[in-house]
């Protein structure tokens, strides 16, 4: 669109800051319900999960680390505990993968290609 430029990484932290002390403010939470530690390893753990598994697992993530931490779990504890649940995961589908090579089979990008014999 004309006259519209890419916001700069620091306009897009602004929105993004602005946004959370408005989405927080509009549940009713304190402004300082996420730390910048706290933020940062929310958005780490989504982009993991949804580079790793699927794009859509990564909200959905949050979400459950939010719902424990509702429970009382503390966000860190919750993260933690998804973060060894993920690191599992990705092992084990690294295994059926190398396992499925092994049979002469190429794995790439969730597609499975059959080589020739």
């Amino acid at each position: 669109m004309p006259g519209l430029r890419a916001a700069t990484s620091v306009e897009r932290m602004s929105t993004l800051d602005d946004w959370v002390m408005r989405a927080a403010r509009d549940l009713g939470l304190p402004p300082d319900s996420i730390t910048a530690d706290l933020r940062t390893e929310l958005l780490d753990m989504t982009r993991d999960v949804a580079h790793g598994l699927a794009r859509v697992a990564g909200p959905l993530t949050c979400y459950l680390i939010g719902v424990a931490v509702g429970r009382g779990d503390p966000p860190h504890a919750a993260l933690a505990t998804l973060k060894a649940s993920l690191a599992e995961q990705l092992a084990h589908q690294t295994e059926e993968q190398g396992a499925v090579v092994e049979q002469g089979t190429v794995v790439e990008q969730s597609t499975v290609v059959e080589r020739d014999s």
